[in-house]
């Protein structure tokens, strides 16, 4: 009583948490949809804002950069005038007078005017003789031939194409650094007129201290994060401008973000994990970084993902708490339903358990299997006790089926083995097999089946000779064991009553053609052998042709006495003789040899019989015939036997 208690609520409660699974099964694909909705909706506002902010940033620092290009051209430009200027104003002094300043050193007075024009505007003046440029020399500010500008231009070849107008070039001097040099011809000499390039960088860094400045206002007018923050970095990862929590382990998780920045065109989001400087877990932030190429800067916003997710998590956790109140209301319910729904389903139990002691051969087995159950409901409850009481006289009536089939197959099986034992009594037994003076025989017959219709047979006559049969009867199973048992009887019945064995098949012809309306027959080998002599008549009806074997030399024995044995009327079959030389075997054998199959459906084959028989033809009969049969066996492998293999030697000593 206790089990059955236990079984009823077992049910009750697995079909109250099925439909408890069922609501599950659609509530939390609702509540994970819905959470999945607000976290994506939630993290798309936040990386648009992001976006939005380093977007308007990295627009500052384009209109920065075009500012700041903007002014640097226009330094260059006025950089350049006031070289070309003070080249051509210091020019005319060269050569007072039309003197020639190639040849004489330089006045002192133009020495001083040079000293005077260095002092003025930050402007170096130099001038010198192209044709005094030989190696190792320099001139006073650090012109060489050999010197290049930033296009990789020598100074010794750029004054060999000097034009009139002159050239600018940028070289880097020693101790100076790049220096923007302007190259004026005067008078046979050359007018080297140079300004530092740090001097014009210094009035583009006014204007990239403006730009910090204005970027940092925009920085300090965004709403961050708690544990958020935002920074401009320099291209060697140099706070410019940060804003929020920034320290050394955000510092430390931005390395990979910056190189990965660099390579990258546009604007980029990825996850950061950074180590909390508390001590406590690692962190993931969603972090947007952009890269200006101009200045070689990087911006990068970031926040905590918990932080973002916040919203969505809470939501999550008010949609759970309901829906678990739904949950518990609707399995409340399900459990009262379902103890009345159940309760019929006890007496189908109680049936069911009975179900393996009950005997199905008994006459109303099906009968005592149908009481007390429900058949009458029209609800699923009754069709199950109504399925189940079709199920029990369907297997009563199988079983009782079953149990006459197999009466009747054990029946069948004893006819059969007892049909065997009487066609193995028919045949004389391979170990009677003659045996004498001057001659060694054995035989082998292995069925393919219970009965078979191989046949061979062996006696001897009164004369001293000896009667060897072999035979295979058409078809299979208990009609060829029946025609093999007749055959058999003719054949010792013939050759005890003929001379030759032609004589002695034409009339087992006549007899098994007079009583054979099944229209059956047999190949037939029919021998007399003299031991004394070697001497051996014998007849062949469609038989396979036996085998000589002496040593090496194996031929078939010639001679068809006539068509198959039983079938057609009037057939007279011939006589046939052969002298055995001494140490020569005869074999006989059954198509069941040759004909063997292996899985693939190959034959054994006549050139594989030979070979068998070259080598081991000097064995005695009886191992020879062992050696074919396991030489067969091996060919068929794991192929089932299809049909009978029956063998016969005898051999003269």
């Amino acid at each position: 009583m206790t089990q059955d208690t236990s079984m009823r609520f077992s049910l009750s409660a697995k079909l109250a948490l099925l439909l408890l699974a069922a609501l599950a099964c659609v509530l939390a694909p609702a509540l994970a949809i819905m959470h999945a909705s607000v976290s994506e909706n939630t993290l798309r506002a936040d990386k648009e804002r992001f976006l939005t902010s380093i977007l308007l940033a990295q627009e500052d620092i384009d209109t920065g950069f075009l500012h700041l290009n903007a002014r640097k051209a226009e330094g260059v430009l006025r950089a350049k005038k006031r070289l070309r200027a003070a080249a051509i104003s210091f020019a005319p002094l060269l050569s007072p007078a039309g003197e020639d300043c190639r040849s004489a050193p330089a006045p002192v007075w133009l020495r001083e005017e040079l000293r005077a024009a260095n002092a003025r505007d930050g402007i170096t003046l130099d001038f010198f003789q192209p044709d005094v440029l030989f190696p190792g020399w320099r001139t006073e500010i650090g012109l060489h031939a050999g010197l290049r500008d930033f296009k990789g231009e020598s100074l010794g070849e750029s004054l060999a194409k000097l034009p009139a107008t002159g050239r600018y070039g940028i070289y880097r001097l020693p101790g100076i650094g790049p220096t923007l040099v302007y190259l004026f011809p005067a008078h046979g000499s050359v007018v080297a007129c140079s300004i530092s390039v740090r001097a014009l960088e210094a009035e583009a860094e006014t204007a990239s201290g403006t730009l910090l400045r204005s970027l940092e206002e925009r920085f300090a007018s965004l709403a961050m994060h708690r544990d958020g923050f935002i920074g401009l970095f320099d291209n060697t990862g140099a706070a410019l401008i940060r804003k929020g929590v920034f320290g050394d382990a955000e510092r430390a998780a931005l390395e990979p973000l910056f190189a990965a920045a660099r390579d990258a065109d546009g604007v980029r989001e990825t996850i950061l994990r950074i180590q909390q400087q508390d001590g406590g877990a690692e962190k993931d932030y969603l972090a947007v970084t952009s890269f200006s190429r101009p200045f070689q800067w990087i911006l990068v916003m970031a926040a905590p993902m918990d932080e973002i997710n916040a919203r969505s998590r809470v939501l999550l956790v008010r949609l759970v708490a309901q829906s678990l109140g739904i949950g518990l209301a609707v399995l409340l319910i399900s459990l009262l339903l379902l103890r009345r729904v159940t309760s019929p389903l006890r007496v189908l139990l109680r049936k069911i358990k009975t179900l393996p002691e009950t005997d199905f051969s008994s006459r109303d087995a099906d009968i005592t299997l149908a009481e007390d159950l429900p058949l009458v409901r029209r609800d699923e409850v009754g069709d199950l006790a109504r399925s189940f009481s079709a199920m029990g006289a369907r297997l009563h009536g199988n079983i009782r089926a079953l149990v006459a089939s197999n009466a009747a197959r054990e029946r069948m099986q004893g006819e059969l083995n007892a049909a065997r034992e009487i066609q193995q009594g028919i045949l004389p037994p391979p170990d009677l097999a003659p045996n004498v003076f001057g001659m060694s025989s054995s035989a082998m017959l292995e069925p393919a089946r219970e009965v078979g219709g191989d046949l061979y047979y062996f006696f001897t006559l009164p004369d001293g000779r000896y009667a060897f049969v072999i035979g295979d009867v058409s078809g299979k199973g208990v009609p060829a064991a029946l025609f093999m048992s007749v055959a058999v009887t003719m054949a010792r019945y013939a050759l005890a009553g003929e001379d030759d064995p032609g004589a002695a098949m034409t009339k087992i012809n006549a007899m098994l053609e007079a009583h054979n309306p099944q229209s059956m027959f047999v190949t037939l080998f029919l021998a007399l052998y003299d031991p004394a002599s070697g001497r051996m008549e014998y007849a062949n009806g469609g038989h396979n042709p036996p085998w000589l074997v002496l040593g090496r030399d194996i031929v078939p024995l010639e001679g068809v006495s006539g068509p198959v044995v039983g079938f057609m009327p009037g057939l007279e079959y011939r006589n046939f003789s052969c002298v055995l030389r001494p140490g020569e075997l005869c074999l006989l054998y059954t198509d069941g040899v040759t004909e063997a199959a292996d899985e693939a459906g190959n034959f054994y084959g006549e050139e594989r019989l030979r070979r068998c028989l070259l080598a081991c033809g000097a064995a005695p009969p009886r191992d020879l015939l062992v050696a074919i049969f396991e030489d067969v066996k091996r060919f068929r492998g794991e192929a089932p036997p299809s049909d009978d293999i029956t063998m016969l030697a005898f051999a003269r000593h």
